[in-house]
């Protein structure tokens, strides 16, 4: 059980535009890639296999941009140059066993990603030079395990499974000036900068069970799983003049919850001759979904459902 893990980028700052051509046609980069890897035997038991893999690399990518548009007298125009930093860690221990007497493999991964792009951006309309210079800083970090094991008991196979993924998005973005006039439950404020923050932690579990066994050409594989998503998500919109920050109140702030736990248990069926096979998986789920906003009452929400979701297959 793996998973691509990436940053999801929710503030951005303004971006050129690219033409419609190859990428290789304009990109304007500098990259570097180093990559590590390692294998060994860690027992005496040769069934018993490591892999240590690590790698780093970094991407600066400049890019800008012009547009202008002429109405009669009127001009508007717009330029827009960026500069894109990327960086990314990872580091991966494996430890594998296969055998007669059963299957392990256990996978464990680290993903870091600190990502930084800057804009400046210029733009003229109906008589109006307006200028602004931004800057996103984007830290990420990931954690993921996942066990898988083929264990034989008598006749029959016990197939464990096991996923955890723990990931922090903390994303900031800096908008200077920002000629923004914003409009407080108490009074107005006006700031020469604003700086929005974001943080999002997700935690993944997921477990599953089965055994299986064969009667002729049948086979069978009841199983059980538990899966939990737990989702927290806080922001905050600050107001700069100068050396003074000032944290906007309630109505510029965000911190909810959002989890969802799944209950299992399953039967797959498999039948399988030379001219028919079949394939159908027989689940019955318990669904708990809780969403909760912490700086606001009355916006809690919990549903429970009870669902049979079959799935089938046949191929002649």
């Amino acid at each position: 059980m793996r998973r691509n893990i990436s940053q999801e980028k929710w503030i951005s700052v303004e971006k050129a535009q690219v033409p419609s051509i190859p990428e290789n046609r304009y990109l304007m980069n500098n990259v570097h890639y180093l990559s590590a890897n390692f294998l060994t035997s860690p027992f005496k038991d040769k069934d018993w296999e490591a892999k240590v893999n690590a790698s780093y690399s970094n991407n600066a990518i400049e890019r800008e941009d012009y547009r202008e548009l002429v109405y009669g007298d009127d001009r508007f125009s717009s330029r827009i140059k960026n500069h894109f930093y990327n960086n990314r860690a990872r580091g991966e221990v494996v430890f594998t066993k296969n055998a007669d007497k059963g299957f392990f493999k256990n996978v464990t991964t680290w993903n870091s990603f600190w990502d930084d792009s800057r804009a400046f951006a210029q733009k003229y309309e109906a008589q109006r030079d307006r200028e602004s210079h931004q800057s996103n800083h984007l830290p990420t970090s990931s954690f993921e395990n996942s066990l898988s094991a083929i264990i034989p008991i008598k006749e029959k196979l016990l197939n464990v499974r096991s996923y955890i993924n723990v990931k922090n998005d903390r994303q900031s973005l800096i908008a200077f000036p920002a000629n923004y006039s914003i409009q407080r439950l108490s009074q107005a404020g006006n700031y020469e900068d604003l700086k929005q923050d974001l943080s999002i932690k997700n935690v993944d579990f997921e477990n599953h069970a089965s055994m299986s066994f064969s009667l002729g050409r049948w086979t069978f594989s009841p199983g059980v799983g538990l899966n939990i998503n737990r989702h927290h998500l806080q922001s905050q919109l600050y107001g700069i003049n100068g050396n003074f920050v000032a944290p906007l109140d309630v109505d510029y702030q965000n911190n909810m919850e959002w989890n969802d736990a799944n209950t299992t248990t399953q039967v797959e069926v498999n039948y399988k001759n030379n001219a028919f096979s079949f394939y159908a998986t027989l689940p019955v789920n318990f669904y708990t979904i809780h969403y909760k906003k912490l700086l606001r009452s009355g916006k809690n929400r919990t549903i429970n459902k009870t669902v049979f979701e079959p799935d089938f297959f046949c191929k002649l």
